[in-house]
């Protein structure tokens, strides 16, 4: 295990995770509120018959829904744990799967990027902040990638997207090359950094730390975090099935329109891809034949208990771990 250090960027960043708290607290109240407005403002009848479908759907698909959940951050836990350790930072197992899931409470900030709050609890075990920024980055250029390749099932399953697949192939590429890359290009822009040293140091430091990601790690990332997603987008099947019986959209196809709303609330950069990728997720299905008050539904519970379950546990780990600065260690 490395000894501990830290960087001029780690220090002069640092900043208090109980703001992005507040922050997601406060966005919360925001959907909330634009939920029950949104509700207001339709037919009462419209919004009575969507929360009486909802109630109908029976318990076992939401329970395995939240189990399908819970494999999705665990695939895409043993992928940050795997990356982490081939830099040399090796973090208790349990007390790293808790720092991982305690990230997921600033989910709700544009591109995630307030996962970085895992710094707070990983810089008690030495790790400096371009590790973990490095590992992140390399987490979302994955996740492109695995979207984008979810989002070919809907492509090749039917006629709607087939203008799409180019376009997702393209985005698989960049994304893939951005990582191989990555750490062979970065010292060609370093000295247009003369003048931004703390940008120079950041770079420097992240390509150091991708440069030891082998294309066979990024292989078995790229597989963990398929598999992760595939287990979000069977629970969006699942849902379907339930309130669809027999008619439900075929499982490929579902998991491309999961796929595609994912990266619609990435571009959006909305935090966390609130509106956008629900409305894409149900115009998706919509295309895919399911009745628009089905779609709606489908979409909302699944991200409740996809997007807002991970928000719940990851403010739960928060809790359990004790923000940083105020508990050492658990």
């Amino acid at each position: 295990m490395r000894e501990p250090t830290t960087s001029s960027f780690e220090t002069a960043n640092r900043g208090s995770p109980r703001r992005g708290g507040l922050a997601s607290l406060l966005w919360l109240a925001v959907v909330l509120g634009g939920a029950l407005a949104l509700g207001w403002l339709l037919d009462g009848q419209h919004f009575a018959d969507m929360f009486e479908q909802a109630a109908r759907l029976d318990v076992w698909v939401v329970l395995v829904g939240i189990v399908l959940s819970l494999l999705n951050y665990g695939g895409r836990f043993l992928r940050w744990q795997q990356f982490l350790g081939a830099q040399g930072w090796v973090i208790p197992r349990l007390r790293h799967l808790l720092i991982y899931t305690a990230g997921f409470a600033l989910t709700m900030t544009p591109a995630k990027a307030g996962e970085l709050v895992r710094h707070g609890w990983l810089r008690q075990h030495g790790v400096p902040m371009t590790a973990t920024a490095a590992v992140l980055a390399a987490e979302r250029l994955l996740d492109v990638v695995v979207l984008a390749l979810l989002a070919l099932f809907v492509v090749a399953s039917t006629t709607q997207f087939a203008g799409w697949g180019g376009v997702l192939v393209a985005v698989c590429g960049l994304a893939m090359a951005l990582l191989v890359l990555a750490p062979r290009g970065l010292p060609l822009v370093r000295p247009f950094l003369q003048g931004m040293p703390r940008l120079d140091t950041l770079l420097a430091t992240v390509g150091e730390a991708l440069s030891v990601l082998t294309p066979g790690m990024l292989l078995s990332g790229l597989l963990l975090g398929a598999a992760a997603w595939a287990c979000e987008g069977a629970a969006l099947w699942l849902i379907l099935h339930n309130l669809l019986p027999g008619a439900a959209p075929q499982l490929l196809a579902v998991l491309g329109i999961y796929g595609l709303s994912l990266i619609a609330g990435a571009v959006s950069l909305l935090p966390g891809g609130v509106g956008a990728a629900e409305v894409t997720l149900s115009a998706g299905l919509i295309w895919l034949g399911v009745d628009t008050q089905t779609a709606i539904v489908a979409a909302l519970v699944c991200r409740l208990i996809t997007l807002w379950f991970g928000i719940a546990v990851g403010f739960a780990a928060a809790a359990w771990l004790g923000w940083p600065g105020r508990r050492a260690d658990v």
